[in-house]
């Protein structure tokens, strides 16, 4: 029976009829095709599950790539035998030729892949190789077995090993920080077993870790993963112990295995405890510290003398470096000829096994000569044998110097006390006070020897004076009070007399304030007592005479307050002795003269003079002013502190009131002197006009300047006065002042231009003139300027004028007057000119015993050393 058509295959289909119409729908053919392509897509789709799970569990076959493009292959051609059973109803055609030319081309790349893999399979073995290689790896497999037989007993050996030998062995993996192998050590070296490692997990190590180890140790892995496979690390760390305690532990590690990259995955290594070497090193390393702290100078010697340690002060007292002295023999640094006298005696009894101390002197090239102590020790290996010497040197330079003062010290102390007139002894501070220790001088104080004494503990009570022993015994309460005590007191000599003594103790005390000894002194204070009692004599005929002295008396505190006054004082102001006590001097002093006063004191309390006198004003107690003549001086203490002034007064009114009538006399007659010169200089004045009316009446030029020249000779002998009474001392005038004065009036007189002609005025302010001498000397400065206004200097022409004044060595007046003109003439003679100025200067000089030179090199210049004027 034919099939029937399919429902759907009427439907349009692009124009296409199902592929079943070529069969005529019969339908054993279409049965046949049916059947034939689905068995066949069903072997092709079978073929690829099978390769590719053939592949998956074969991973290691070669050319797998090749099975999946088989597989592709295979699966696309079962698709289009699928395709034709659906083309038998349905006209897809195509989607059928889609699928085909996938096939198609996956077909064609698998051959193209084949085509150069097959060289490659062609040189796989064949069956009969295979064979023999698998006969071959069957005798290797015999071999290994063997080998593996071999290698178990092996690793039973060597974990015998393991467990038998007393360091730690382990394998750690440092990728995952495991521990994958230990030997039964680790429980021993850190208290916890294999399980409680694992248990800590990833990372245990580290917890472990004392802190300040865990850089160090994380480095050390950094290390180890750049190692080489024959490397040896190694590295020395803490672990916490279970206990809580920390272990050293110095580990040797090498790596064990790679990862496929080369990575490090495990390294071997072994581990020992080294807690007990890290602190026997420390402390070790403590000791070397304290040795090269120590300022003691330690060597340590072998039995051939070399130094094999030093510390850091013996290479300072050589001044060298270590590595100049390890090595060398001792007295290769030391002086030989200070080790074979002072040190290799010691040295050898100290090798034969004896301690040695010496102290010497010795000399270092560092530190110069020193005396040290030195202790020399053997130095025995742990057999007891002595193989060295360890010498320890101190410098006691200090302390040798220090004993030495102390000695001369000492020596200096016995002879003081022994040849001072102080007693120096100690009693006890309890029971009868009883002599510890006296200095032999007190038998030169009192006749009795040190050991009467100290033999006898009453022996010092009884020998006190009756009148006094109880007095001192009972004064001692005041030492145990203030720790401090001083008495004068008699002793009796051994002739029976009678010694005055200053004893001065001192209580010591222990750290507890208890009482240990009294120190004291006992010093002869006869002579003191003798000069006290003169003394005491002389101050009572001293008051007698401050009583009844003739003049007044006082004695006043540095405040200005009398503290005592004679009666002679006391008649001078009227006041009795006791109100005066009540009074200061500056209530009774003038107030004109109390600033003066003060001053005087002032200097006399700071030492800047002894005493002082002065006049001055008291008021008496009626009121009115006594004139008194002051003299004061201070009486000062043995410290040089002031104790009060001594003050000495004599009524000195009557004398004062005498000056005064006497001043007032002398004020009149200065008046009437002072009226003298004006009217001299007025009478000057009158002639000097009466001179210059009579010129100006006179036609002859030559008597003109006669006259002329005499009137300024009377002006400069009228200036003398006028400047006498001006002046408060009419007994001189001022040298300076009277030629500034004198020389204006020339210029004035002579019409100088000031501009034209210069005056430079050169004459020492302290020069002074009486009037017998000031006259000749101006008109000698009259005569020299006004000829050298005159003559000196042409119209028009400029130059100087100077006047010198100033004292030779002799202290007489020495006068400078000259010009820079043009001199005087050619041929001029002083001692033959006939002028009237010239001859009268010669004759002023020889008035005034004085000697003229004249200089004419530039201009004029006149000289004249005036012997009986005396300039101070």
């Amino acid at each position: 029976m034919p099939i029937s058509p399919s429902p759907w295959s009427n439907l349009p289909s692009l124009g296409y009829i199902p592929h079943g119409h070529c069969f005529l729908w019969q339908t054993d053919l279409v049965y046949l095709h049916v059947l034939s392509d689905a068995g066949i897509a069903l072997a092709y789709f079978s073929i690829p599950v099978i390769l590719f799970y053939f592949i998956r569990k074969r991973p290691d076959l070669p050319f797998s790539w090749i099975f999946t493009l088989f597989g592709l292959f295979i699966l696309s051609g079962g698709t289009t035998h699928l395709m034709a059973i659906w083309t038998l109803w349905h006209p897809d055609y195509w989607q059928s030729g889609g699928i085909k030319a996938v096939t198609a081309v996956v077909s064609l790349f698998t051959a193209m892949e084949m085509v150069p893999l097959v060289p490659q399979v062609l040189q796989f073995s064949s069956p009969e190789q295979l064979r023999a290689a698998n006969d071959a790896l069957q005798q290797i497999n015999a071999a290994l077995q063997a080998e593996i037989i071999d290698r178990q007993g092996k690793e039973r050996l060597v974990n015998q090993i393991a467990e038998t030998t007393p360091d730690l062995i382990y394998i750690y993996d440092v990728q995952e920080h495991l521990n994958r192998y230990s030997n039964s050590k680790l429980p021993e070296l850190l208290g916890y077993s294999h399980t409680e490692l694992q248990d800590m997990g990833s990372g245990f190590l580290f917890q472990l870790v004392h802190p300040d180890d865990r850089e160090p140790l994380q480095q050390y892995f950094e290390r180890l993963a750049g190692a080489g496979d024959g490397d040896l690390l190694e590295i020395e760390y803490r672990v916490r112990h279970c206990d809580g305690e920390y272990r050293w532990l110095y580990s040797r590690d090498k790596v064990f295995s790679r990862t496929k990259t080369g990575q490090v995955k495990e390294i071997l290594g072994n581990a020992i405890d080294i807690t007990s070497r890290r602190h026997y090193e420390e402390q070790l390393q403590r000791y070397e510290r304290i040795v090269e702290a120590t300022t003691n100078a330690i060597i340590l010697l072998d039995d051939t003398y070399r130094y094999q340690i030093v510390n850091a002060t013996y290479l300072r007292w050589h001044d060298r470096p270590r590595q100049d002295v390890i090595g060398q023999r001792l007295p290769q640094v030391m002086a030989e000829a200070q080790f074979e006298s002072l040190l290799q005696p010691r040295l050898d009894r100290c090798m034969a096994g004896e301690m040695v101390q010496q102290k010497t002197w010795l000399t270092f090239a560092g530190i110069g000569q020193k005396f040290v102590n030195i202790t020399y020790s053997p130095y025995r290996e742990a057999d007891g044998n002595v193989s060295g010497a360890v010498i320890s040197l101190h410098d006691i330079t200090a302390l040798k110097q220090a004993e030495d003062a102390l000695r001369r010290e000492e020596a200096r102390l016995q002879y003081l006390v022994s040849h001072s007139p102080v007693v120096i002894f100690s009693c006890k501070p309890y029971g009868d006070y009883g002599a510890t220790f006296i200095s032999e001088n007190v038998e030169a104080l009192l006749g009795w020897d040190a050991q009467a004494f100290l033999a006898d503990s009453q022996f010092w009570v009884d020998h006190l004076h009756p009148d006094e022993a109880e007095q001192v015994l009972a004064g001692l309460a005041n030492l145990f009070r203030d720790d401090f005590y001083f008495h004068e007191y008699r002793l009796r000599r051994d002739d029976g007399t009678y010694c005055w003594c200053l004893a001065q103790l001192r209580l010591i005390r222990d750290e507890a304030g208890n009482p240990m000894e009294m120190l004291g002194y006992l010093i002869d204070i006869s002579n003191r007592k003798q000069t006290e009692e003169q003394l005491r004599q002389s101050e009572e005929r001293f008051r007698v005479a401050f009583r009844d002295a003739a003049v007044g008396v006082a004695t006043v505190s540095p405040d200005g307050k009398f503290l005592s006054i004679n009666r002679s004082f006391c008649e001078v102001v009227g006041y009795s002795e006791d109100e005066l006590c009540q009074l200061t001097f500056q209530e009774i002093t003038h107030p004109d003269d109390l600033d003066a006063d003060l001053a005087y004191v002032r200097q006399v309390l700071e030492g800047e003079i002894r005493s002082y006198q002065m006049e001055k004003r008291y008021f008496h107690k009626q009121g009115h002013v006594v004139w008194i003549l002051l003299s004061v001086s201070l009486v000062r203490d043995v410290m040089d502190s002031p104790l009060y002034f001594i003050a000495q007064i004599s009524d000195i009114s009557d004398r004062k009131w005498a000056e005064a009538q006497l001043q007032a006399s002398l004020q009149e007659k200065m008046v009437l002197l002072k009226e003298i010169h004006h009217r001299v200089k007025n009478n000057l004045q009158v002639i000097s006009s009466l001179f210059r009316l009579q010129a100006r009446s006179l036609n002859n030029p030559e008597l003109r300047k006669h006259l002329g020249e005499g009137q300024n000779r009377l002006r400069a002998m009228a200036l003398i006065h006028e400047k006498l009474y001006q002046s408060d001392n009419l007994s001189r005038i001022d040298l300076a002042g009277y030629i500034q004065d004198l020389t204006g009036y020339l210029f004035r007189s002579y019409t100088v231009n000031h501009q034209r002609v210069i005056l430079r005025i050169e004459v020492d302010k302290t020069i002074f003139l009486d009037v017998d001498a000031a006259v000749p000397c101006g008109l000698i400065i009259n005569e020299i300027v006004s000829n050298a206004l005159k003559y000196a200097f042409d119209p028009g022409q400029t130059g100087t004028i100077w006047i010198q004044a100033k004292a030779s060595e002799q202290g007489h007046l020495v006068l400078m007057i000259g010009d820079n003109g043009k001199g005087l003439p050619d041929g001029f003679d002083l001692k033959k000119t006939r002028s009237l100025g010239m001859n009268l200067i010669q004759d002023l000089t020889g008035q005034l015993r004085g000697t003229l030179a004249i200089d004419r090199s530039q201009g004029t210049q006149f000289t004249l050393t005036l012997r009986r004027i005396q300039v101070a």
